[in-house]
């Protein structure tokens, strides 16, 4: 009885759900975690990056991704030099789809930063098919 209260516990604790892509072919169980791909900015000495302002744009599709921040998400970025690139906001439009963004970073009024990745969506997650998220101004 003991093993029975304690594996509806884990499965309890482990919220899954099924998820449905464009064909409704799709299988496998989701997770409720909210993923995110960061793109993370550091000069060469390894000291974060605060940017005046990023963007996440589709020229394939001309639109604006920029996920909007918080004013305290926005300061922790720039503290961390951790900014969003593709979220899973973003699944149920992409789903089973990639898509070529291009993340740009701007310092002083100018461009910094401009890096292309190719993301997209599973069936759950939005997930980087190419594309360095680690990146380092001032190296050539």
């Amino acid at each position: 009885m003991q093993k029975i209260i304690v594996a509806s516990l884990c499965l309890s604790c482990i919220v899954i759900q099924s998820c449905d892509n464009k064909n409704g072919n799709c299988t496998d169980p989701c997770t409720e975690i909210f993923a995110t791909i960061t793109v993370s900015v550091k000069d060469t000495a390894g000291a974060a990056v605060a940017l005046d302002s990023f963007q996440v744009y589709a020229p394939e599709i001309d639109e604006d991704l920029t996920r909007k921040l918080e004013d305290y998400e926005l300061e922790t970025a720039r503290k961390d030099g951790i900014y969003p690139l593709f979220d899973d906001l973003q699944v149920s439009r992409f789903q089973n789809d990639s898509l070529k963004v291009v993340f740009k970073g701007f310092l002083d009024g100018k461009d910094a930063i401009k890096a292309p990745y190719d993301v997209g969506a599973d069936c759950c997650h939005v997930r980087l098919f190419s594309g360095d998220t680690d990146i380092v101004l001032g190296q050539e």
